[in-house]
């Protein structure tokens, strides 16, 4: 808490001034409230704000306001606040210098000089193409050097902080499901099928929230399988039970695969370098948590399950309108795109005009309500960064990916801090490899939070 006068006076006004927004706008208020708390934690409990930033910062549906077209996070202010606590200890150059030598920032900086360069030129929505540019900016410059900053100097508070805020999001989204299946009206949920409500906790939708829980229960496991320290070990066990139920409850496919991938992955390193833990607190926390699944399953009524053999039949259906069909339809049009623009792309955030614009190029039959430019997408990163980047823009996000990677995997570091790179490679591995097949968006907050984290690779400031 605050330790002089000065402290508290600032804390009063700043908590006056939010009272003041709550009475006028529910939802400015709120956001006005933790806005506050966030600047506070940050300068006083970095390692704490991280891990808030990391579990809750992704969040869409709450302690979010829309100003100008866009969505504002609370994850947003979190990043401001923790960029300038470590702008305070080593300045405002310092902070620069070692921002510029994270591994892939010179080819991340050159993707975004390109797309300037395109907005330049010419593109048919130029305020879209701009607000791209500008996230883009605000997560390579502040969100990502941020991130990496304060994770490298505090790694395991960061993670006692970020792990069990994770799973209370897992809980939460676990309740959708519950209260669904007693009769109440779930809070927050926003697509069903039949009776059944698909998991979403506090995202737009499952498959973001899949891509969420999966970061830090792939970083558990990798770190894990490396040798984690015992006084997070009971943590990760409990908290990633709770984050694998609530990832396979979820309703996303690309979910199902990335948890599948995981534990074929992670399963034999597990067993062999803690073979003998299984037998400990762990391993009763892992049996009582099975149990509580296998309650839980007994406990649902059979139509809620429905649902699910539905959207597993869907996805092994190709002419579903739901399945992998769009995915491979835009995935062709962004090729086509490619082979009309294919040095530097028709820029950020064109897909969907561009493809209206050339008939030639579309490849899905589009019926007139589907027709909406901000609505069509590739459903694949590495597509749409072909289409709205080029061949170069591609390249150069894949240079700075490989060579993050590369970072990961070659840095020198005592047993515990490879350890903790390892557990950060794969959830990269995961994330950038399987679960960006099944999704579009770059420039997301969960995304630039995990290469926040894969940029430790690095001398300390």
């Amino acid at each position: 808490m605050p330790n002089n006068l000065s402290g508290w006076l600032l804390v009063t006004v700043f908590a006056s001034s939010a009272s003041a927004v709550l009475a006028l706008d529910a939802q400015w208020g709120a956001f006005a409230a933790a806005a506050v708390l966030a600047i506070f934690a940050a300068a006083r409990w970095p390692a704490f704000a991280l891990g808030a930033l990391l579990a809750l910062g992704p969040s869409d549906l709450w302690l979010t306001v829309d100003a100008g077209g866009f969505t504002f996070r609370l994850a947003h202010v979190l990043a401001v606040a923790l960029w300038a606590a470590a702008a305070a200890r080593v300045g405002v150059l310092g902070l620069l210098r070692w921002t510029l030598g994270a591994p892939g920032m010179w080819l991340w900086l050159a993707l975004l000089a390109l797309q300037a360069v395109s907005i330049a030129r010419g593109v048919a929505f130029p305020g879209k193409a701009v607000g791209y540019l500008a996230w883009g900016a605000f997560d390579v410059l502040v969100l990502a050097p941020a991130v990496a900053f304060h994770a490298r100097r505090h790694p395991l508070r960061m993670s006692a902080a970020w792990w069990p805020l994770a799973a209370a999001v897992g809980v939460f989204g676990l309740l959708q499901l519950a209260l669904a299946a007693v009769g109440t009206t779930p809070m927050l949920v926003q697509q069903w099928v039949g009776a059944r409500p698909r998991i979403n906790a506090l995202s737009y939708e499952p498959s973001y929230f899949a891509f969420q829980a999966l970061v830090p229960l792939a970083l558990m496991v990798g770190w894990w399988s490396r040798g984690l320290p015992r006084a997070l070990a009971l943590l990760a066990s409990g908290v990633g039970l709770v984050l694998a139920v609530a990832v396979a409850l979820s309703s996303s496919r690309s979910g199902w695969i990335g948890l599948a991938l995981l534990a074929l992955a992670g399963a034999w390193p597990l067993f062999r370098r803690h073979r003998g833990a299984w037998s400990g607190p762990v391993g009763r926390v892992l049996a009582a948590g099975a149990a509580v699944v296998v309650l839980g399953v007994v406990w649902m009524p059979p139509h809620v399950w429905a649902a699910d053999k539905l959207l597993m039949q869907k996805g092994l259906d190709l002419s579903d309108p739901s399945s992998s069909q769009p995915r491979r339809e835009g995935v062709l049009e962004a090729i086509n795109l490619a082979r009309l623009y294919p040095l530097a792309g028709v820029g950020p955030g064109q897909f969907g005009a561009a493809l209206l614009a050339h008939p030639q190029a579309q490849v899905r039959v589009l019926r007139p309500e589907d027709r909406d430019p901000h609505g069509l997408v590739t459903f694949n990163l590495y597509a749409e960064l072909l289409s709205e980047n080029g061949i170069l823009g591609l390249l150069l996000a894949l240079g700075a990916l490989l060579q993050t990677a590369w970072r990961l995997w070659r840095a020198p570091g005592g047993a515990r801090v490879v350890a903790w790179r390892t557990g950060v490679l794969w959830a990269s591995l995961l994330m950038f490899a399987v679960m960006f097949q099944f999704n579009q968006t770059l420039w997301r907050v969960e995304t630039w939070c995990l290469l926040g984290l894969a940029m430790t690779a690095r001398r300390r400031p």
